[in-house]
């Protein structure tokens, strides 16, 4: 155990949570469905991705994505984009 009280292999998953939550992040402010992002697409990557989130996920790491995505300061390229953070949102809930 590290000083955290988190082994190793806790800690790595850790981290790499936390970069699918900021590259999810990303993607979410990103969508666009003008530019020709496909809708099919982005329900099939953000369906997969969040259910990956709530499987793989601890409560307080969902919670923080959840909070992100609700973070009023949040900039999206479009309302597609949005609409799909809300849903993650709703998925994300206990």
């Amino acid at each position: 155990m590290t000083n955290s009280g988190l082994s190793p292999d806790s800690m790595v998953a850790e981290d790499e949570n936390q970069l699918v939550a900021e590259w999810f992040v990303n993607y979410l402010t990103s969508i666009d469905v003008e530019t020709g992002t496909k809708v099919a697409d982005i329900q099939t990557i953000v369906g997969g991705l969040t259910q990956w989130c709530v499987d793989h996920f601890i409560a307080d790491e969902r919670k923080a994505l959840a909070g992100r995505l609700s973070d009023p300061a949040l900039k999206f390229a479009s309302e597609d984009g949005r609409d799909a953070a809300s849903a993650v949102v709703e998925a994300l809930k206990p």
